[in-house]
């Protein structure tokens, strides 16, 4: 099953590892240290224009991606549930 998150953007639901608030857990240097490797290694996805809200960090069994998304986490929750 996959989850559409913005702009024809999907990620298999099997292959989420967590969804994260960008505000609240980019407050950590972990966290902010973690993102910016993954922007300079080029595994950062957008799928909106708009500001993002949340990132969904996926692994496919061969890469990790990151994906940020100008949904709510509660609103990226809710189409993983579906």
């Amino acid at each position: 099953m996959f989850v559409n998150l913005e702009n024809e953007i999907s990620i298999k639901k099997s292959e989420i590892i967590g969804i994260f608030n960008l505000d609240t857990a980019s407050v950590s240097p972990v966290t902010r240290d973690f993102l910016k490797k993954a922007g300079a290694d080029m595994k950062i996805v957008y799928a909106s224009k708009r500001v993002p809200e949340s990132f969904i960090l996926s692994d496919n069994g061969f890469t990790e991606s990151v994906c940020m998304s100008s949904f709510a986490v509660d609103t990226v929750l809710g189409r993983v549930k579906k």
